[in-house]
């Protein structure tokens, strides 16, 4: 079974392994940077011991003879006998005075002797192991006579016992720093990650829960940063996602509503003529026209359906041409005005100046115009009035559809050209309409505007571009 890699997991495997690594690096280099420093220190002191000795050393005569005959007054008068041992060499590299009484292994001292005959500066400071075995740093320093021929040699030998002790005590000081950091930034860490893991795993619950349906789920915010933003966007999705849920069962509804009063009215009125026959022509003929009524409303609403239908697909076609708008207007106008006496509506069209042929899909506009004319005669009551004005506003043309109806509140203003959504459910309609008219406008560079105030009616600017996008 595959282990599941959580963020913890993950973030213990990459990120807290490369801290503990970067860490661990970090306090062998400085280990080695202390060693190299006690190590340095003490050469230094090596060094300054026999620059001191070799000053203070006095001969009776220059030469080697002098020299081994003062060997022993040499190491007598050696001041730090108990910090390093001095040996006394000959000019063969052999001891002929020790501070100690004891002599080093030979091998190594031959070594180091004539190492110091061929280096520059005639010295060499080495570390290695004693006779014994201890750690120990040496300095061998050749001894010249006026002429420069070397008459014998000095050797200084300190243990670096309690170097190391001191480089082992600072490499345990070091680990545990090592060790307080990572446990503090493990702990911390951990801390860090269950404050984004916990919110993580709970939004992840409530995208579940929201995709089973239960839309009144929230997750509960708590901070102010972008987990706290993610948890208000998913409150929002649920939000949203239960508001376009009820749309559409609205929807449904209202376009089940919407379809079953032309086809029950088309089906009682095949019955009756059915029944009557061709006795009653008067009532053939009215029945007639009601069936012919109604299959033209039933053709409209399906239109309209599969109009939305390419909308949201994307496939909503224009097809551009030289039109002349206004003559399109005129036609729609005269579609509804009869309509609009009949229910008592005021119809009044205020033309303005001469507009000029555009570039447009008369069509989809027509189909705009009339759906905007039917929601202002729709939503008007007898005794109001729709109006329609047109204008030319420099290299756009601008037609106004109002009415003096019951108007739109001002909480449905901003979601009227949203799909499925309306604002009076009692009045007939699919709630779609204003959505495709707001696309068909869309679609030929222009806008479509709605204002309105509660009980005092509603307008609707339509502004379309003089060459649009079907001319270049």
């Amino acid at each position: 079974m595959a282990v599941k890699k959580t963020i913890t997991y993950r973030w213990f495997v990459r990120g807290f392994s490369m801290i503990a690594v970067a860490l661990l690096i970090a306090a062998v280099g400085l280990v080695m940077l202390l060693g190299g420093f006690y190590y340095e220190s003490v050469s230094d002191v090596l060094e300054n011991r026999a620059d001191v000795f070799r000053r203070s050393l006095v001969l009776t005569e220059a030469g080697e003879d002098s020299w081994n005959r003062m060997a022993s007054a040499f190491v007598e008068n050696f001041d730090h006998k108990e910090q390093m041992q001095l040996l006394i060499l000959s000019s063969e590299g052999t001891v002929l005075a020790s501070s100690n009484g004891f002599v080093s292994a030979g091998s190594e001292l031959t070594r180091d002797f004539n190492a110091a005959l061929s280096a520059e500066g005639q010295r060499v400071v080495r570390r290695g192991k004693s006779g014994t075995g201890e750690h120990i740093m040496a300095l061998t320093q050749i001894q010249t006579d006026d002429a420069g021929k070397p008459i014998g040699a000095l050797r200084l030998v300190v243990t670096l016992r309690f170097v190391d002790r001191q480089i082992v005590m600072s490499a345990i000081v070091i680990g545990l720093i090592v060790l307080l950091i990572l446990f503090f930034s493990a702990l911390s860490s951990f801390y860090f990650i269950r404050s984004i893991v916990h919110p993580v795993e709970e939004i992840g619950r409530a995208a579940r829960r929201i995709a089973q349906g239960d839309y009144d789920y929230r997750v509960e915010k708590h901070s102010e940063d972008e987990i706290g933003e993610l948890s208000d966007t998913i409150n929002y999705m649920a939000g949203e996602i239960r508001r376009a849920e009820q749309l559409k069962n609205d929807f449904i509804s209202s376009v089940s509503h919407e379809l079953r009063t032309p086809l029950t009215a088309i089906r009682g009125w095949t019955e009756t003529i059915q029944q009557i026959g061709s006795e009653d022509a008067e009532l053939v003929d009215k029945g007639m026209q009601i069936i012919a009524d109604e299959t033209d409303r039933l053709s409209g609403m399906v239109e309209e359906l599969l109009d939305f239908s390419r909308m949201q697909n994307g496939k909503l076609t224009l097809h551009f041409d030289l039109i002349d708008v206004e003559a399109v207007l005129e036609e729609t106008v005269l579609l509804f005005r009869e309509r609009a006496e009949k229910k008592g509506i005021h119809f009044r069209v205020m033309a303005g100046d001469k507009l000029p042929v555009i570039s447009g899909d008369a069509d989809r506009l027509r189909q705009v115009f009339i759906n905007v004319l039917d929601n202002a005669i729709k939503y008007s009551d007898a005794g109001d009035t729709v109006r329609v004005d047109t204008a030319l506003m420099g290299k756009t043309v601008q037609i106004v559809i109002g009415d003096t109806g019951r108007g739109i509140a001002e909480r449905d203003l901003p979601h009227i050209k949203r799909k499925f959504y309306k604002a009076d459910t009692t009045r007939p309609g699919s709630g779609i309409g204003l959505a495709v008219a707001d696309e068909i406008i869309a679609g030929h560079g222009g806008s479509l505007e709605v204002h309105s105030k509660e009980q005092l009616g509603t307008s609707v600017i339509i502004t379309l571009p003089v060459k649009g996008k079907g001319q270049e």
